[in-house]
């Protein structure tokens, strides 16, 4: 009998250098990277991974290998390390105790940005964890890498084919918030991804971390006493965290020993109007006795003896816990940006002022929005949904400053269209401004349909506009808009002709074409100049306003003839609509409070109910279902100014059309006292085009 001849087991098991058959470690996850992390931040930090720099993170990572839960969720700021527990939890893996484990970013990009910045760098700056990978190139992949322990790890984009494979013992999330909410109709990316775990029962851990970016659902809603934990309804990663058991970070106050949550709302600072100074000098002061302080330098000596609590629960002064904890297999945390380990306070203050002057310059709430959520980790309420607004709130601020007639110190002004079906709606406004001031206010002088055209039917009757169709029902606005003039309030018989007019060129159909053509001819007889063709831009990045010229002559399936010749002003519609939301919501003059004379409440009251129409919606957009003549017709006219410069203007020394009255080229001479020479025809009268 011939005996078969077989390879020793000993250079396999040396290859393998024994994990696979060891035993796991008895470690948590923080234990582990204590024990076997390195970091080579160079200019930060070069050494050892030590929770002693992070204790929050304690928990959070010994939550991660708990039977108890099956999900981790961590809502917090920037600046937290909050995705270095995804690093630690890899390094765990592939050191302690080996699984498969999968890790979503927002997309295909950003998974091989994390692969290659984070985890190639987690292997080389730790050589304990880089030595675990297999020998070979194959076995250390882009979006796969594969460890000695028979542990394989996998980088993807949220996809539904990627969330829909096959199970997997760990996975983990990053960056939620910034992931579609709805992945191909399956639902979202969280439930998912909890569903790859199923199979390992007890042993599957889903964890999932983020910033707060969606916006809170109910602006109505408020902190209940009952529910002290509980975080603003939101989707993505605050809903999840609701979900769960809801801990919160607690310090203890040096003076009266109680426990508090650190809060940004418990910071004050020196009241000087230097920003820089005041940021400086930002402290935390204890909500409970108002006697202790804690300064930044004491922020992570306060952690150290810090305690997360879950909703229920609470501290004596020696820190031992009771109460009855909330119950939920999902251990959520959640940690406000100002206890975050690497968020310093006078940063984030500083750019919170900053956005703010911005919010009161522009109007634009995007830079607030950026701080409020990745500085602070809070979810954002907009100013729009703060406080709702009624139209009788808007009736009690008009005032009786005269029936389509200019105010005093009212310097131009500006007419905005909006095309319908069967009419074009028209809007005046005037921006006036004190005098010795620096800062605007908006006055509303009229409201007006053009209804009727030139073209009659059998009876001879006046047939309705159809801007889509006619061209000649364009020029209406001619004669009845771009030439028209309001006298002046001073009973002087002296008028004020039209600086400028914007149209919407958009929506209807046909009044695209129409609106260009309609241009066309102004700029045959000199008076395109007066008149400027707008339209909305959807992109939330794009600039406030952008002038272009549209030119699809060498389409074939083009809906508007444009040749390159015509400028349009495109018009970021949300950031106009966020500043014209705040200075709505002004009660004092300057700064671009709007006027409204009595005549429109008790001829016109429909046009405050427009006013009060749309809201931000979820997704941040200004919606509505009705009538918001306008609403549009008035941030049409904040585009105007603010394509005319009006931002930038000395009004010591002013440009010719935004001068007083005496010396406004827009306002008709005053006649002479001996009433013998005629009085100079206006720049109305006369139809000439302004510089």
């Amino acid at each position: 009998m011939t005996m078969n001849s077989y390879q020793p087991i000993e250079p396999l098991l040396r290859a393998l250098g024994g994990d696979i058959l060891s035993p796991p470690e008895r470690l948590t996850v923080g234990e582990s990277s204590e024990k076997y992390r390195r970091l080579n931040n160079k200019g930060a930090y070069v050494g050892a991974w030590l929770n002693d720099k992070v204790p929050y993170l304690v928990d959070i990572m010994a939550a991660l290998t708990s039977r108890d839960y099956q999900a981790v969720c961590f809502a917090t700021s920037a600046q937290s390390a909050k995705t270095e527990i995804i690093l630690n939890w890899l390094a765990y893996t592939a050191k302690v105790d080996g699984a498969d484990m999968l890790i979503y970013e927002k997309s295909e990009k950003d998974a091989q940005d994390f692969s290659e910045r984070r985890v190639d760098r987690l292997h080389l700056d730790s050589p304990e964890i880089g030595d675990c990978l297999l020998p070979g190139k194959s076995s250390d992949r882009v979006f796969t890498k594969f460890y000695r322990n028979g542990s394989m790890v996998s980088f993807l984009p949220p996809t539904k084919n990627s969330l829909a494979g096959k199970p997997s013992a760990r996975v983990a999330l990053t960056d939620y918030d910034r992931m579609e909410l709805d992945v191909g109709g399956d639902g979202a990316p969280f439930d998912l991804a909890r569903g790859r775990t199923r199979t390992f029962r007890s042993f599957g851990m889903c964890y999932v971390e983020s910033s707060p970016s969606r916006p809170i659902t109910d602006p109505k809603w408020r902190q209940n006493r009952e529910r002290p934990h509980e975080a603003p309804p939101c989707e993505g990663i605050l809903g999840i965290y609701n979900r769960g058991n809801r801990q919160r970070r607690y310090w203890q106050c040096w003076e009266c020993e109680d426990w508090f949550e650190p809060d940004d709302e418990h910071c004050e600072w020196e009241p000087t109007d230097d920003l820089v100074a005041r940021a400086q000098s930002v402290v935390m002061r204890c909500p409970l006795c108002r006697y202790g302080i804690i300064t930044q330098a004491q922020k992570l000596q306060r952690d150290r003896g810090g305690h997360w609590l879950i909703e229920g629960q609470k501290l004596d002064k020696q820190g031992r816990k009771s109460g009855d904890a909330r119950q939920s297999d999902i251990a959520s945390f959640y940690l406000l940006g100002v206890a975050a380990a690497f968020n310093d306070w006078d940063k984030m203050f500083l750019g919170k002022w900053q956005a703010e002057e911005e919010l009161a310059n522009t109007g634009s709430e995007r830079a607030l929005k950026s701080k409020t959520n990745i500085d602070y980790g809070k979810a954002y309420l907009s100013k729009s949904r703060e406080l709702e607004r009624s139209p009788d709130e808007l009736m009690d601020r008009a005032s009786d400053y005269g029936e389509r007639v200019i105010p005093e110190h009212v310097r131009f002004i500006i007419a905005t269209v909006d095309v319908q079906n069967h009419h074009f709606e028209v809007q005046i406004h005037g921006l006036g401004i004190e005098p010795d001031a620096e800062s605007w206010d908006v006055w509303l002088i009229d409201r007006y349909m053009i209804k009727k055209s030139k073209r009659r039917d059998d009876d001879d009757e006046r047939l309705a506009v159809n801007p889509g169709a006619y061209a000649e029902d364009w020029d209406l606005i001619t004669e009845q808009v771009i030439k028209k003039s309001y006298p002046l309030a001073d009973d002087s018989g002296r008028r004020m002709a039209m600086k400028m007019v914007g149209v919407d060129s958009g929506g209807k159909a046909g009044a695209t074409n129409m609106a260009y053509r309609y241009h066309r001819r102004l700029r045959k007889v000199g008076l395109h100049q007066r008149l400027l063709l707008l339209k909305g831009e959807p992109k939330p990045n794009a600039p406030r306003i952008e002038v272009r010229f549209p030119d699809n002559s060498n389409r074939k399936n083009r809906h508007a003839y444009a040749r390159g010749e015509t400028p349009l002003l495109h018009m970021n519609s949300d950031v106009l609509k966020d500043w014209l939301n705040h200075l709505l919501d002004r009660e004092i003059t300057g700064g671009g409070f709007i006027h409204f004379p009595q005549w429109f409440v008790e001829r016109k009251a429909f046009f405050f109910d427009e006013l009060c129409l749309e809201t931000r919606d979820e997704k941040g957009h200004w919606s509505g279902a009705g009538r918001n003549e306008s609403w549009d017709l008035l941030y049409y006219f904040l585009a105007l100014v603010l394509h005319l410069g009006c931002e930038r203007v000395n009004w010591q020394q002013p440009p010719p059309f935004c001068r007083p009255w005496d010396e406004n080229p827009l306002v008709s001479k005053r006649q002479k006292d001996n009433n013998k020479t005629e009085k100079r025809k206006s720049l109305a009268e006369r139809g000439a085009s302004l510089l």
